[in-house]
């Protein structure tokens, strides 16, 4: 498998698609950087092993950043800045959320509850708070906050159906997640701080990933009906 770039301008149907990488590795999970010159993604190995890679876009160089195979790791994620990326790995027996740079220097931890699982992180619009999922609450998974360089979390969501992947969108004024019970799940929205909430789906889908599209206008998302 390879990624692709689509070129969103005009006309998102029927969008020219530009390949990425050519490896023997899966690669999944794409993250472009804020200045849009490379893009960090999970690449997997034949046996299932994982990495963390970033290919600069101009020239196809690639870097394994964290050449770890027996590590799991997923969703990575620039920081608005660009000088750094945060992903999730079980490099502690458990999921939880560090950070790298694009050079693959500076690993350090941002998100670790022993005990519990910590992934999908998401970054305020300032760099300043870390929104991520845990099911430290008696394994029920919420949305949870963090000040980078703080251990105050917040529950956001605090809510019985399972809620995860959180998105920053619409300029930074909106929260999207996920939000499941049973094989059903809708997206939602609310305020950075938990705040206004709203369901944005309500057909009798499994919904995932959502995603808000560049001119911050509308999002887009995964939908599984059994199908496809």
């Amino acid at each position: 498998e390879a990624l692709f770039l689509p070129i969103v301008g005009r006309n998102i149907i029927g969008a020219e698609l530009r390949r990425l990488t050519a490896s023997a590795l899966q690669e999944t999970q794409p993250a472009l950087a804020p200045d849009q010159t490379r893009v960090a993604y999970i690449g997997i190995g034949a046996e299932g092993e994982t990495d963390l890679y970033v290919t600069e876009l101009a020239s196809g160089e690639t870097r394994n950043l964290t050449n770890s195979p027996q590590i799991a790791e997923e969703t990575p994620l620039f920081a608005p800045d660009g000088a750094s990326l945060a992903f999730a790995s079980k490099a502690s027996g458990d999921w939880a959320i560090y950070t790298i740079s694009p050079a693959g220097a500076e690993l350090r931890t941002l998100v670790d509850q022993p005990g519990s699982d910590e992934i999908q992180p998401a970054f305020a619009p300032d760099g300043a708070t870390l929104f991520f999922a845990s099911n430290r609450a008696n394994g029920d998974w919420e949305i949870y906050s963090v000040p980078l360089g703080g251990d105050a979390w917040t529950n956001l969501t605090n809510s019985p159906t399972i809620d995860r992947f959180p998105v920053v969108g619409f300029g930074g004024k909106w929260l999207l997640y996920r939000a499941q019970t049973g094989d059903n799940s809708d997206i939602y929205r609310m305020n950075l701080d938990g705040s206004n909430r709203r369901r944005l789906t309500s057909a009798a889908l499994y919904k995932g990933y959502p995603a808000a599209t560049p001119a911050h206008t509308g999002l887009a998302y995964f939908v599984l009906d059994g199908a496809q």
